[in-house]
């Protein structure tokens, strides 16, 4: 019996549903550095940023994406001891700030959006929903099917907002991957909503959340 001409079709139903299933809080890990995300960057002549955290979105035995947070200041180089305080100021201090995802999977645009749409439900009320609705529009119509090795990259800048960035593999030279100035949405409303879907009150996984605002030179997370 010919059983393994089975076993892609089963795989490709796994795969698509990763993506969603991701979202619900599976286990994750800190340790990024196998991605190699760049320890510091500087895109659009704009402030040095540095590697705040990092973390590895797992689901049973794959690893969906790999995400990255960077700051002009990132906890390494404070003295706050407050996780909750940590929060409050990356979410609140309107400076530069940009948030990478890796995939480590192929994603289709249709779970990506999904996924995205379900993040900021998860974290603000249905009037705040309203109100970005226009803002996820017009980013939504920059998501495409994604393969492994692919990156979203969303990069806050004051007085110019965010840009939306979507490198293939190929075009991808750590640092050197610049965001797309034609793609930018006004405001830093949208960016501190992106953020709290992963830092907010209900994050993607309240591990990948204390990845992300964990020094990295300090092995013990913030409290």
């Amino acid at each position: 019996m010919k059983r393994p001409a089975l076993l892609p079709n089963r795989y490709l139903l796994a795969g698509c549903a990763l993506f969603w299933i991701a979202f619900t809080g599976a286990a994750q890990s800190c340790t990024a550095t196998t991605y190699q995300f760049p320890d510091q960057l500087r895109t659009d002549a704009g402030p040095l940023l540095y590697l705040n955290g990092t973390g590895v979105h797992r689901f049973l035995f794959w690893d969906v994406y790999a995400v990255a947070l960077y700051l002009p200041i990132p906890a390494s180089r404070t003295n706050m001891t407050s996780k909750d305080a940590w929060r409050s100021r990356i979410l609140d201090q309107v400076e530069a700030k940009q948030i990478r995802f890796r995939f480590l999977m192929d994603v289709s645009a249709t779970q990506l959006v999904q996924g995205w749409s379900d993040g900021f439900k998860n974290n603000h009320t249905a009037a705040q929903m309203q109100q970005l609705q226009p803002l996820l529009q017009q980013t939504y119509r920059h998501f495409r099917d994604m393969q492994s090795g692919d990156e979203i990259t969303f990069d806050f800048r004051p007085g110019r907002g965010t840009a939306v960035s979507i490198h293939a593999q190929s075009d991808i030279r750590q640092a050197d991957a610049k965001p797309d100035a034609k793609n930018r949405l006004p405001g830093y409303n949208f960016f501190r909503s992106a953020l709290k879907v992963w830092l907010g009150d209900r994050p993607v996984s309240s591990r990948l959340k204390t990845c992300l605002l964990t020094p990295l030179q300090a092995q013990t997370p913030l409290h």
